[in-house]
């Protein structure tokens, strides 16, 4: 399994598909791991390059006390895709991810072909529902352990679910539960203090926000006012979907992208 020394961090990353295809950078979300997009990964790397990494403090990457703003994660992604001779790429983030694919583009705007963002924010998170349905929304899956386990998975009462996708929700609980204590709430810490709303506008390439119908952590209140921020956007509401959207309805996620990428002319042909 491949790692690649950086500056500040030891990263573990998957790279699938053709070095020659356009390629599509993967970033998971709080506590999560390059496990979470395994149904992207397989779906997307019959035709286009795949690279989905360990963001610093996650999975298999180094576990560092500190350098867990948003810029920092940002600038590990840039110098892990600069010393794989990456100088263009379409970003996939969820959640604490999409504000580090945020972050990345506001940097290098040039590097980036399209942006695709799932269950994400542009400002801090507010996990205080508004109403009855954001308060359900935790997702088919729920959230109760805020600081050592953001994401409290249950997968064996989700019927809807492959064993595949079980298994997959199986280890990325295994990994969240190892993630040091210090390293969520330094995480936590840094996702108030973000906030880019200004900067929206400014996004010129193609933009897909990918939002579950009922979560409660980033809502689709959230997703549309992105959509009316961001020039050239796209907003996909999840039917019966919470904040892992990407997992939870993956077949219909991925062809959504799809549709997405080759309507900006993003597909390999």
């Amino acid at each position: 399994m491949p790692y690649m020394e950086l500056s500040h961090v030891k990263m573990f990353y998957i790279d699938e598909g053709d070095v020659d295809a356009p390629v599509i950078t993967m970033i998971h979300g709080w506590t999560e791991s390059h496990k979470f997009w395994e149904e992207q990964v397989n779906f997307f790397k019959e035709d286009y390059r795949v690279i989905a990494l360990d963001l610093k403090g996650h999975g298999r990457s180094t576990k560092r006390r500190h350098g867990y703003l948003m810029r920092n994660l940002s600038n590990d992604v840039f110098e892990l895709l600069h010393k794989l001779d990456v100088t263009r790429t379409i970003m996939f983030g969820h959640s604490l991810g999409g504000m580090v694919t945020l972050d990345f583009y506001f940097r290098r705007p040039l590097q980036v072909d399209a942006i695709c963002l799932f269950n994400t924010t542009y400002k801090q998170f507010s996990l205080i529902p508004r109403n009855f349905t954001e308060l359900r929304g935790a997702g088919l899956f729920g959230i109760r352990k805020f600081l050592l386990q953001f994401y409290d998975f249950k997968p064996e009462e989700i019927v809807n679910l492959s064993q595949r996708k079980k298994d997959n929700v199986e280890e990325l609980i295994e990994e969240a539960s190892r993630t040091p204590p210090y390293i969520t709430v330094r995480l936590g810490l840094a996702s108030t203090n973000f906030n880019v709303e200004r900067k929206l506008p400014r996004i010129k390439v193609p933009t897909l926000l990918v939002y579950g119908e009922r979560d409660a952590v980033t809502p689709v209140r959230i997703g549309r006012s992105m959509q009316r921020k961001i020039p050239n956007s796209t907003l996909y509401v999840v039917k019966n979907s919470g904040h892992m959207a990407p997992l939870e309805k993956s077949e219909e996620v991925n062809a959504a992208i799809a549709d997405f990428l080759e309507k900006n002319g993003l597909k390999r042909h």
